[in-house]
């Protein structure tokens, strides 16, 4: 249960995000501090991060949980009718430069 509260918090929402590599190191120094609060050990203890999670039974990492949710939300997208909004976002090409000026009223 401890660990569905842990997960459930920073990855509110991930589906919407773009994950970089800085964001993705950032979650997992996260997992692991939050693995190591779990079982009440320190850094300094030098136990490594695998026995770790076996001894909590975690097979997932944090960030594969994140990718699972963007390909669940991509699915959701490419089921949708073209004629929605998150659709037609999902597709839309936004590497068209906009037009210079105050847009008409």
């Amino acid at each position: 249960m401890e660990i569905v509260r842990i997960y459930q918090s920073p990855i509110y929402g991930s589906e919407f995000w773009a994950v970089h590599e800085p964001d993705r190191h950032r979650l997992d120094v996260f997992e692991r501090q939050c693995l190591r609060a779990m079982l009440g050990v320190s850094i300094f203890d030098n136990i490594r991060n695998n026995s770790i999670r076996q001894s909590l039974n975690i097979t997932s990492f944090i960030n594969n949980v994140i990718c699972r949710r963007h390909m669940k939300w991509a699915r959701h997208i490419f089921r949708m009718p073209q004629h929605r909004l998150p659709h037609q976002a999902y597709i839309n090409d936004f590497s068209k430069k906009r037009p210079p000026g105050r847009p008409p009223i």
